[in-house]
């Protein structure tokens, strides 16, 4: 399968859907449905900015480094935005550890509730979809693929 900035995309806006079913049913931070609501996060983040720069034709290592991720973002003329950097300073150490394939004791957790990562992911995909597309008459077709 050949990666296009599309096919992320794709993958993370079927992942935000994923998590958005998770948190209605367990929206506290400690349910059950926790780590893959968390694991899902992480990967949205990542393929939402690898779709943005592979869009751009701007090349980024094949990594799990969110902090590095989102830097090339902004480097690469990505929309800023406070509540996505700081979902990316709670997330992007138990993202690059695949901290999430086991459920960590409750003291470790310092995340956004399942809602609030919700509630930043859905935009910030549409805003990749939108800025890498060449604007919202042209990424009705990305936002109807979700």
């Amino acid at each position: 399968m050949s990666e296009t900035p599309q096919s992320r995309w794709k993958t993370a806006w079927s992942y935000l859907l994923s998590i958005k079913h998770l948190a209605s049913e367990s929206p506290d931070v400690h349910s059950h449905h926790s780590p893959a609501i968390y694991l899902l996060g992480g990967f949205v983040l990542e393929l939402g900015f690898k779709a943005f720069l592979s869009g751009r034709g701007a090349t980024f290592k094949f990594d799990h480094d969110l902090n590095a991720l989102y830097s090339d973002y902004l480097r690469q003329g990505g929309e800023d935005d406070p509540g996505l950097a700081g979902m990316i300073d709670m997330m992007a150490v138990p993202h690059k550890r695949h901290f999430w394939r086991y459920m960590p004791n409750e003291e470790q957790l310092l995340v956004p509730t399942p809602a609030a990562l919700a509630k930043h992911l859905e935009p910030f995909l549409i805003s990749i979809a939108n800025q890498v597309s060449g604007g919202p008459e042209y990424s009705e077709a990305w936002l109807a693929a979700g």
